[in-house]
């Protein structure tokens, strides 16, 4: 069964991402403008808890690589973009 609101939500979004010819970047920034500017409260919630037992592994292998470095979202679509992956 198609959900008619989950189908405008794809339309909307591969509608943006075509008006910036996928550049990660770009639709990153037109994003954070949008946000800046609408007008609407901006909300963060806290992460939500992982409830099932198979997620475990997940979350050891976080804590394993818990000491590597964060890296700005930007750089990482650049890199995605510089290797021909984007």
């Amino acid at each position: 069964m198609r959900d008619p609101i989950v189908e405008e939500v794809r339309k909307a979004r591969m509608e943006h991402t075509q008006k910036f010819h996928g550049d990660l970047v770009a639709i990153f920034e037109d994003l954070r403008a949008h946000q800046r500017t609408c007008g609407h409260k901006i909300v963060r919630l806290p992460p939500r808890r992982l409830r099932a037992a198979e997620d475990a592994e997940d979350l050891a292998a976080f804590d394993e690589r818990a000491s590597e470095p964060d890296l700005p979202i930007e750089e990482v679509a650049k890199d995605l973009k510089r290797r021909g992956k984007v």
